[in-house]
């Protein structure tokens, strides 16, 4: 609401490269401790391959879920809730059309449920991001952007020219005398 677009990108940028660095971190954690996850879970013998499999499958998606999750949260921070709502029901959507494909006929079992699953989580990302690219100014990014992939949408997100403006004269004066003194 303060217009600044540069602390805005910064922003951006830098909320870019933690869930980057924090999808990484979290992929390697958690694809070299599943063995020792699936034993403290106290998994049966008998399941242990299809957990290993579902599970293993599952957490190489990480990525996929972490962009979408970073996805929303940009569209989020300048207004719109509305579009990773869409987003998610377009991806459960998917993921119910894709069980089936996979499971039943591809016949790729346990293993074809976490891809479709996988695919549904870059599905609601992809939506995320050509809404913002579709809905947002766009902007190319300077010298000094803190962008990593600053071509691609929603890092080339600045703001919207919809975005309410908010002013302390808005306010009765004895709000905004309060404000003052705090």
């Amino acid at each position: 609401g303060e217009g600044d677009s540069e602390g805005l990108k910064q922003t951006i940028g830098l909320s870019a490269k933690l869930s980057v660095y924090i999808a990484i971190v979290s992929l390697l954690v958690a694809q070299l401790g599943l063995p020792l996850f699936l034993t403290w879970l106290r998994v049966p013998d008998n399941l242990m391959s299809y957990a290993r499999t579902y599970s293993g499958i599952i957490l190489a998606g990480v990525p996929a879920m972490m962009y979408y999750n970073y996805c929303a949260s940009v569209l989020r921070s300048v207004g719109d809730s509305k579009t990773p709502l869409i987003a998610m029901i377009a991806a459960a959507l998917a993921n119910i059309v894709l069980d089936c494909i996979a499971v039943f006929a591809l016949d790729w079992g346990i293993a074809g449920a976490a891809i479709a699953t996988i695919i549904s989580q870059g599905i609601s990302g992809i939506v995320c991001s050509l809404s913002a690219a579709a809905t947002q100014q766009q902007t190319q990014c300077k010298a000094d952007c803190q962008y990593p992939f600053h071509n691609t949408p929603p890092f080339s997100l600045i703001i919207t020219e919809k975005r309410p403006s908010y002013k302390m004269d808005a306010f009765p004066k004895e709000r905004s005398q309060k404000n003052e003194n705090l």
